[in-house]
């Protein structure tokens, strides 16, 4: 129970680590090595002397793995929750093609990286054999030439030994030829399960490839501290178990901290040696300097939102220029501080785009994100570096509030330059929308249509100013509504306070989702999506004081419960621990 209490934090605590692939990797590794140690016969197994019932195995595992489970889930209950929620929203509620779920599988060769990780080639040297340089390291996973020699003497000295080797022989095996994706039929085979076809960059399996092998490293020092041992003292020690132990994980036996110092120290100079190149550090005034780009934005008057076009080819182009980022780093230092997301989040300059996981289907339509270009930027084109954006691609930007867009190329009037920084320019936007205002007139979409509302959105007969696109129905639209202005009167990232200068619909151009509830005049309303990602409240009078708030659905509560299951498993791993070793024997 104390283990399964320790496997459940260990469980709970990645799930508020925020990344689900691992997690469910991590999760699903580990089931598989529970289920090979107990299933695989040990050596040296007696059914018949041994004194644990085979069902009695199978009861405490399924214990094991239920409470722990249970414990986990408690503790990473609230990001679950909203984690499950943003995806019904995402691309990953409806079936992927093998497109999305291949890009990033492992070549046939890649576990060629424990031996040698540069063998497609250096990212870092511009000599990487793929074109999506993030792949680099999403293949690079070594775990030093020693510890790979070490796993391999590990393998051939206690295989016949111990069912330990052999079960995470069999999760290697198992995890490389999972991340082998769509190279290898077994992975077609496993995405007919839950969670397994959602995801992409399959090579992340080789994560249970490389804690195999640090595990059987271990195994291999162990062989060879009793072969030490041997040649010392001439006693005949080994690795076999003790008789009647029918699942012995690790011998007992130590290694002698003098081998363990010595060992430690070859794999940190080997793995130093090889990757220590690729990592790097930087002045942190790079990021955290007011240059002229938020100086400008900055001194702006009002709400504006800010915008990038070309930050991809830009980041591409420089990491072209720069063979790599080993060399200059110049040019990466001049765009990082003006490229989102790093302008929003270290300066507070409100973005509409930047990298975000999970983008819901009703935003990326508009604005699109790395997998999807959005409506926006398809009412653009090119011809001799300069962009073109259309009369659709400026109306949508000021709806938006966008008064700044920082660009790769040139814009044409009616943007306006402000500074130019290592050929990243910054354009004003004049005449933005303000960030709330009010229509008279809707049109009534059904309320699970993301791709029509947004397509919409570019019709030129579509205005903004006097008509809203609602998803879903329309309820208790007053007879006199008109166009007009409304006044912010306070705003916080989860509270808004609105006051509408004429009835009708209310549009708030910041982003909708379900918790947001509003109250008119103290009475309860509907927050509808409106122009696909927007929000809109009814205003049925003027001077009608709308306030909107975020329901965090009892946050608070389930964060206590979160903390109280962590600290009481952990209270009950170390009293269960001592009150076993005193017990007498």
């Amino acid at each position: 129970m104390r283990y399964s209490a320790l496997f459940g934090i260990i469980i709970g605590l990645m799930v508020f680590a925020g990344h689900p692939q691992y997690l469910f990797i991590a999760a699903t590794l580990c089931f598989c090595y529970t289920i090979f140690r107990v299933f695989i016969p040990q050596g040296n197994f007696d059914l018949e002397n041994s004194k644990q019932h085979p069902s009695l195995s199978f009861i405490r595992l399924l214990t094991f793995f239920i409470v722990g489970g249970i414990i986990g889930a408690c503790i990473g209950f609230p990001q679950l929750r909203s984690t499950y929620e943003l995806s019904l929203f995402s691309e990953r509620s409806s079936d992927l093609g093998s497109e999305f779920t291949g890009f990033g599988s492992l070549p046939w060769s890649g576990l060629l990286g424990f031996l040698n990780p540069y063998y497609m080639g250096d990212a870092g040297n511009g000599t990487f054999a793929s074109k999506e340089i993030y792949l680099f390291w999403e293949y690079f996973h070594y775990a030093g030439f020693t510890t790979f020699l070490l796993a391999l003497f590990g393998i051939y000295h206690g295989w016949r030994k111990y069912n330990a080797v052999r079960a995470l022989c069999a999760v290697g095996m198992l995890s490389y030829l999972l991340a082998l994706g769509e190279n290898f039929p077994l992975y077609k085979i496993f995405s007919i399960f839950p969670l397994i076809g959602s995801f992409r960059f399959q090579a992340r399996w080789l994560l249970g490839a490389e804690l195999s092998i640090i595990a059987l490293a271990g195994f291999g020092l162990l062989s060879l501290q009793v072969m030490i041992s041997r040649k010392k003292t001439g006693e005949k020690s080994s690795l076999v178990p003790q008789k009647g132990k029918t699942h012995v994980a690790i011998p007992q036996i130590l290694v002698t901290p003098k081998l363990g110092v010595i060992t430690a120290i070859i794999i940190l100079f080997d793995i130093y040696a090889i990757a220590g190149k690729e990592v790097a550090t930087a002045d942190p005034d790079i990021y955290f300097s007011s240059n002229a780009p938020v100086q400008n934005i900055k001194s702006t008057d009002g709400f504006a939102r800010e915008f990038s076009i070309g930050d991809n080819e830009l980041n591409s182009s420089i990491y072209q220029q720069s063979h790599g980022w080993e060399n200059n780093l110049s040019l990466y230092r001049a765009a990082v501080s003006i490229l989102p997301p790093d302008l929003g989040a270290l300066h507070g300059i409100p973005e509409i785009d930047g990298y975000v996981n999970l983008v819901p289907q009703y935003v990326y339509n508009v604005w699109g994100d790395i997998n999807h270009t959005g409506v926006i930027r398809k009412q653009a084109s090119m011809k001799s570096n300069i962009l073109t954006p259309s009369q659709s691609f400026m109306k949508i930007a000021r709806m938006w509030s966008v008064g700044y867009f920082t660009s790769l190329w040139d814009l044409p009037q009616p943007a306006i330059k402000k500074c130019d920084s290592m050929n990243v320019k910054l354009y004003s936007l004049p005449e933005i929308f303000p960030r709330a205002w009010v229509v008279n007139s809707t049109i009534s979409m059904p309320e699970n249509d993301y791709e029509t509302p947004a397509a919409r959105l570019a019709n030129e007969t579509f205005d903004p100013r006097t008509t809203a696109i609602v998803c879903g129905t329309v309820a208790g639209m007053p007879h006199d509504a008109q166009c007009g202005t409304s006044e912010i009167l306070s705003a916080d990232n989860q509270y808004l306070k609105i006051k509408a200068d004429v009835p009708g619909l209310v549009v708030i151009n910041d982003t909708w989702y379900p918790h947001w509830h509003a109250t008119v005049d103290g009475k309860d309303a509907p927050v509808l999506r409106v122009n696909s990602m927007m929000r809109g409240v009814g205003a049925p009078v003027a001077g009608a004081i709308i306030e909107m708030k975020y329901d965090e659905g009892n946050l608070a509560l389930f964060g206590g419960v979160s903390y109280f299951v962590t600290l009481a498993s952990i209270a009950f791993f170390f009293v269960n621990r001592k009150k076993k070793n005193t017990q007498p024997a």
